[in-house]
């Protein structure tokens, strides 16, 4: 069974139709990089299967990187075109991505941080990847 099956697969799918796919609503302009905006995202939803919460993605120098809960990256990002610092966190990155280069281009959500009952703007990194020089 598993052969004909596999068989009958490869005569209906080719390699691109197995590749994962990030659907983004491409990069976020520096000037809305912000908690009204993170928080305009959210209280828009619900957000669920079949409407999820917008993604974006952007290219990203890495100002700094640590592992946090051994398999988390916390990090501070730069817009490649811009000026302004955030916040980033990639859950469960470590183990596909063991160290975080200088530049990388990420597929992120808009997030509100809670902190010490402080809230702030973090990208919350649903991919990310060595950015092509």
């Amino acid at each position: 069974f598993a052969r004909l099956f596999d068989e009958v697969v490869r005569l209906h799918l080719c390699d691109d139709d197995l590749r994962a796919v990030i659907r983004s609503d491409g990069p976020v302009p520096e000037v809305a990089l912000n908690l009204d905006t993170a928080r305009a995202i959210h209280d828009g939803g619900p957000w669920g299967q079949g409407f999820s919460e917008p993604i974006f993605d952007d290219h990203f120098e890495v100002v700094s990187s640590r592992v946090v809960g051994r398999k988390h990256w916390k990090l501070v990002v730069r817009p490649v075109a811009g000026t302004q610092t955030i916040d980033a966190i990639a859950f469960n990155a470590v183990e596909f991505l063991p160290t975080v280069p200088d530049r990388i281009h990420a597929a992120y959500r808009l997030d509100q941080n809670e902190w010490q009952g402080r809230l702030s703007l973090q990208l919350r990194f649903e991919h990310l990847e060595e950015a092509a020089q």
